[in-house]
Parts: C-alpha cells; sequence; structure tokens
C-alpha cells in the first residue's frame, strides 16, 4: 500500500474514514447533515470527525456560520487509491459484511466497529442530486416508487430550485404530515409528493405540548435537526 495511503488509514479509523470517503466521492462541498445521511449515523458524531480531521489537515469547514459546508483539503486529495481513481469513488459501495471492511475498519478495535451500523451506501447518490433526493423521496419518506420520486425530484430541479431547498421542502412536509397535526392526511409519501411537484412551500413546523407530540418529536430528532441545518443554509426562495 501506498505510504501515503497508509498513512491516511492510519490517521482516519472508522468512522473518520467513511467521512473521508463521502467527501471524496462528492461533487461539492457537503453540510455535517448531509455526510450523516449518508453513513447512517448521527450528525453530531460527524462533526466531531470533522473536527479532528480538520486539526489534521484532511478536512477543511468553509463558511464560518453554525453549519458551515466541508470539503477535503489537498493533502487528502492528492491520495493514490489502487486501482481507485478518486474519480470512480462513486462507484464504491459500502455495506456491513462486504469486502471492503478491510480498508474501513484497518486498525480499529473490534468493539469500535458494532456502533457504526452502516446502511449500504450508492455513491452516485452523492454527485446526482436526482438521485439522491429521489432515493429519500422513495426510501426515507416512503410511500411513492422510485420512478414517481424522480419525476417529481426532476420537475422541482428544473424550477431552478436548490437541492437542499427541495430537501427543505420535502422533509418539512414529511414531518409536518407525521405530526398529530397530520392526523387525516392519508399516503403521506404521495401528499408530500404532491406538495413538492405542484411547489407549494412548507409551513412552519408544528408544535404542540402531550405525549403525542412528545413521541412525534422523538421520533423525527434527526430529522427535525436536518431541517433546522437546511433552514440556515438554504435562502428564502430556494433559488
Amino acid at each position: 500500500m501506498d505510504y501515503r495511503l497508509k498513512q491516511l488509514v492510519r490517521d482516519n479509523r472508522g468512522l473518520r474514514l467513511h467521512v473521508w470517503l463521502v467527501l471524496a466521492g462528492s461533487a461539492g462541498p457537503l453540510l455535517a447533515v448531509d455526510i450523516a445521511g449518508e453513513i447512517g449515523c448521527h450528525r453530531d458524531s460527524v462533526i466531531d470527525a470533522l473536527r479532528a480531521m480538520e486539526r489534521d489537515g484532511y478536512t477543511a469547514a468553509l463558511g464560518s456560520g453554525r453549519h458551515p459546508r466541508w470539503t477535503l483539503t489537498d493533502k487528502a486529495r492528492q491520495l493514490p487509491l489502487p486501482g481507485l481513481e478518486l474519480s470512480e469513488v462513486e462507484k464504491f459501495h459500502v455495506s456491513d459484511g462486504s469486502s471492503s471492511s478491510s480498508l474501513l475498519y484497518e486498525g480499529t478495535l473490534e468493539s469500535e466497529r458494532e456502533p457504526l451500523q452502516l446502511r449500504e451506501v450508492t455513491w452516485k447518490n452523492s454527485t446526482s442530486d436526482l438521485e439522491r433526493l429521489a432515493g429519500m423521496l422513495h426510501e426515507e419518506v416512503g410511500g411513492v416508487t422510485l420512478a414517481r420520486a424522480r419525476q417529481v425530484v426532476g420537475v422541482a430541479l428544473e424550477r431552478g430550485y436548490s437541492p437542499g431547498w427541495i430537501e427543505l421542502q420535502a422533509l418539512t412536509w414529511w414531518v409536518y404530515a407525521e405530526s398529530p397535526r397530520g392526523q387525516t392526511i392519508n399516503a403521506v409519501g404521495r401528499f408530500v409528493a404532491a406538495k413538492v411537484e405542484n411547489d407549494e412551500t412548507a409551513p412552519m413546523l408544528p408544535s404542540g405540548s402531550g405525549p403525542e407530540w412528545n413521541g412525534w418529536r422523538s421520533r423525527f430528532a434527526d430529522v427535525l435537526r436536518r431541517i433546522e441545518a437546511l433552514s440556515e443554509s438554504e435562502g428564502d426562495d430556494g433559488q
């Protein structure tokens, strides 16, 4: 193994190496919440990894706000991968028990591997806004076919909306429909798809008290954090 690559693996074990792979396969800088979504872990863990990698010279934060976008430094990008160019990282797949596990976990203890619980990730989603957002509607929100999700996202992109704005609208409509206030809404996935396709701006997040509302906030805690981050990073009209 090339010395520089071996050094990267040793410096960035476990989650840090997963973060590096996501950024390497991305078409541009990413929010921590986006990286967490690709890996399938909590945003706070990703932020800790990004900060540690920044101290070691592998990542850089762009912007001085609470939710900067992150990119790899030249130090991290100029590393040769045996038989795998950086431009081909989008073809790389990660899943529990895959042949890539020896690379991802080199130098980690067995006890350090369990908490990651990686879901399968198709790295081309990092470079295709259409596929990433359609996958979110189809797999995360659910209730719509992948073909229908692609159609909805395609319409929104053609209107000139940023990917972050489309994600913000879809997620906000989703948690609204799943809240106690949206109890009369049936077929939530189709409801969300129709709202995005019809260019209807999502309302402010509902709020309330009591067991039902507490359960809703607990169930969608990670999504609500993503909405908060996207609200701060996107403009008022998404264009």
